[in-house]
């Protein structure tokens, strides 16, 4: 599963969007905050859907809060340097 969680930048880019920036999303939305193209997001979504990580309901994009590896996953975006997004308080 390691392996084909970190095989994309535009993958990483989506996780760490939603587990620091956005917790519920839609395509196009994301697609223009990450400056990646539609079709590209839409790609890794249904690769991190696959995964387990993401559900989509009602055309809006959100973690899967029933995955048994989200808070670990989480926790390993916060101890790397490859975050992005500032941490909201709330967090």
């Amino acid at each position: 599963m390691i392996e084909k969680l970190f095989t994309s930048k535009a993958r990483i880019k989506i996780l760490e969007y939603l587990f620091f920036c956005s917790d519920e999303t839609h395509l196009r939305e994301m697609s223009k905050e990450l400056k990646l193209s539609p079709s590209a997001v839409k790609r890794e979504i249904d690769n991190l859907i696959e995964l387990g990580l993401l559900e989509k309901k009602k055309n809006k994009i959100s973690l899967d809060k029933s995955s048994l590896i989200l808070n670990d996953l989480k926790s390993i975006f916060v101890k790397t340097d490859s975050v992005f997004y500032p941490i909201r308080s709330e967090e």
